[in-house]
């Protein structure tokens, strides 16, 4: 979620659209006028590309899941083949039990596991299973840690997408303050010639004729 949010740019508009309808009155009009046009483009892109970024991690974060999700099943199904070849209460199944460590829930802790039991087959040669069941757990590390990776560069960039908002939200708060400033500074009680009988009645919210 970007931290720019619709009443950001709605103020923003609103403002742009006052100093243009004064800008002839307002002696800071034109000036502040192009630094508020400027950070309202730059508001409007940087929502945009926050909306972009954060949705390519989603979908990265997603597809990841998905892959991990494949092949845990896959290496609960060797793992089940190896309790059936060994016992469940042999002693060499109960040196390859991955099932029921917490690490399996996370994409990390999955990855150790696909490599581990990759190694430990290949110290096994003789099981049946073993050659087809490697392939299956080295197609799986490679996939998951190709995924892994690119969710984190992908996190990283939505990341860096934010810094650079945070840092346009930044500029718009100091520019909406300075502006209001002068706004209320110019609109202050004795500044302004007071109005006459005719024009008492048609005056705006901001103090200029209608």
């Amino acid at each position: 979620m970007s931290v720019i949010t619709d009443s950001h740019v709605r103020e923003s508009d609103n403002l742009i659209i006052m100093l243009k309808r004064y800008r002839v009155k307002l002696p800071f009009a034109p000036a502040h006028l192009e630094m508020h046009e400027e950070i309202n483009a730059e508001l409007r892109a940087r929502l945009e590309a926050d909306s972009q970024a954060m949705a390519k991690w989603e979908k990265a974060v997603e597809a990841r899941d998905t892959v991990a999700d494949w092949y845990r099943r896959l290496f609960r199904e060797i793992e089940g083949k190896l309790a059936s070849h060994f016992g469940e209460s042999a002693p060499e199944f109960a040196e390859l039990v991955y099932t029921g460590r917490s690490r399996l829930d996370t994409v990390s802790g999955l990855l150790e596991a696909l490599n581990e039991m990759q190694a430990d087959l290949a110290n096994q040669p003789e099981l049946p299973f073993a050659v087809e069941s490697r392939k299956v757990l080295q197609d799986g590390v490679k996939a998951l840690d190709k995924a892994i990776r690119k969710t984190e560069l992908l996190g990283n960039a939505a990341l860096e997408s934010l810094r650079q908002s945070k840092e346009v939200v930044a500029r718009y708060d100091s520019a909406m303050a300075m502006t209001k400033g002068m706004l209320v500074e110019y609109f202050r009680p004795g500044t302004q010639p007071p109005p006459t009988p005719h024009t008492l009645h048609k005056r705006d919210r901001y103090g200029f004729d209608q």
